[in-house]
């Protein structure tokens, strides 16, 4: 028997074992015991299967401020952990290139759809960041551009923080991504996101132009999607 199907008839029977009838929740225990036992389980093990690890890639292959921030703001919403990563990978002509990844950790379906946020707004935000950088004067450096970039969309994040609905995460699903986390990740190092606009030629109209322009952000479910959206305002 498959793994997952071990654990989710191990479930099942937990579920029973809450039942009103005296016989049938004791049989339903006994019965989740006896799988654990032979299978090697705990009730840890069981309830560690509620978590999930879903990545979504970033826009940047650096970390920076207005993605790290964005990140953060989406995981804490739906209380997740964070993490990044990045892999190397070969395009079809065969060269090495880099891509960063930011994983979101936390309990089945929230997981899922702080994953789904993230890609949704990036992209948005990432357009919008573009169309900013497009409209700075032609004598601007790239360093400057890119500046005032970042700012608008640590702009446009900010104003993202009414667009999603906060999750209410039990003590209990805390305590739960911890566990998995010292496990799976017992070694993760602290990240450091790289400010791009610091000492640069920026204002605060870069930032509230993205503060602004983040009232048209939309968290809508596409037509066809399979991503659920009943956490998302």
């Amino acid at each position: 028997m498959e793994h997952e199907k071990i654990i989710d008839k191990i479930k099942k029977c937990l579920a029973l074992s809450n039942s009103d009838n005296p016989h049938e929740a004791a049989a339903a225990l006994r019965q989740a015991q006896k799988l654990m036992q032979m299978h090697g389980m705990s009730e840890l093990d069981v309830q560690l299967s509620d978590v999930q690890e879903l990545k979504a890639k970033a826009s940047t292959v650096d970390t920076v401020n207005w993605e790290v921030m964005l990140a953060n703001l989406i995981a804490d919403a739906f209380g997740c952990h964070i993490l990044s990563s990045s892999e190397n990978y070969l395009t079809q002509k065969l060269q090495l290139r880099r891509q960063r990844f930011y994983h979101f950790v936390g309990i089945a379906p929230a997981a899922d759809i702080a994953q789904y946020a993230f890609e949704v707004l990036t992209e948005q935000c990432a357009k919008a960041r573009r169309r900013h950088i497009g409209a700075q004067r032609k004598n601007c450096t790239t360093k400057t551009k890119t500046a005032r970039g970042d700012a608008f969309a640590e702009g446009y994040v900010y104003g993202l923080q009414n667009l999603i609905q906060k999750f209410a995460n039990p003590e209990s699903s805390k305590q739960l991504i911890a566990h998995y986390m010292n496990e799976k990740y017992p070694n993760l190092k602290q990240g450091h996101a790289k400010d791009r606009t610091k000492g640069k030629n920026i204002s605060h109209n870069d930032y509230y132009a993205g503060k602004t322009e983040a009232k048209n952000a939309q968290l809508h479910q596409a037509v066809g999607s399979k991503k659920p959206q009943g956490l998302l305002s």
